[in-house]
């Protein structure tokens, strides 16, 4: 996340020029468009150079990403190819592209650039070996019933409910 707006050389010859014009750093910061602390900052290393020198850009903070806008849409695909996909997975299959980049920056890149969300997965019911055993007896009982021998079961989509009468 960028802390601060990153001003081309023409901006900041702009506002170089607007100060030896002798207008405000408020003014020449509404004109701008940019903080009245980046003004002065501009100001400020013009002055020190001396004069009509224009400073040269600082590079930003940080360390450079390892991950680019060719590298972002390859993911993109793969995500969007297999939705279920792992960031270990990507980073497996694509390895001549992504070997410099861990499965937590990818993870983050996923979620951050590529505006994707993870989920967890929903929890079901587990089936004991007995409910196995229970369920396939079940079946086989009633493999070779009829259609008039099944019209008489009731269904109740796994409700429970007494009937009296």
């Amino acid at each position: 996340m960028v802390r601060y707006q990153i001003l081309s050389r023409d901006d900041i010859a702009a506002i170089s020029a607007l100060h030896q014009a002798g207008h405000s750093t408020r003014a020449i910061s509404d004109q701008a468009g940019v903080s009245v602390r980046q003004v002065q900052r501009y100001v400020k290393r013009t002055g020190e150079l001396g004069g009509n020198k224009i400073p040269a850009k600082k590079k930003p903070p940080g360390n450079t990403r390892k991950t680019s806008l060719r590298t972002l849409r390859v993911v993109h695909r793969e995500v969007q190819r297999n939705p279920r996909v792992s960031a270990r997975k990507i980073r497996e299959d694509n390895l001549g592209l992504l070997s410099n980049v861990s499965v937590r920056t990818l993870s983050r890149r996923i979620h951050d650039d590529l505006q994707y969300l993870s989920y967890a997965a929903r929890p079901k019911p587990v089936v004991t070996v007995a409910q196995e055993k229970k369920r396939l007896a079940f079946c086989d009982r009633m493999k070779d019933w009829t259609i008039e021998q099944w019209r008489g079961v009731l269904w109740s989509d796994e409700s429970r409910f007494t009937v009296q009468t």
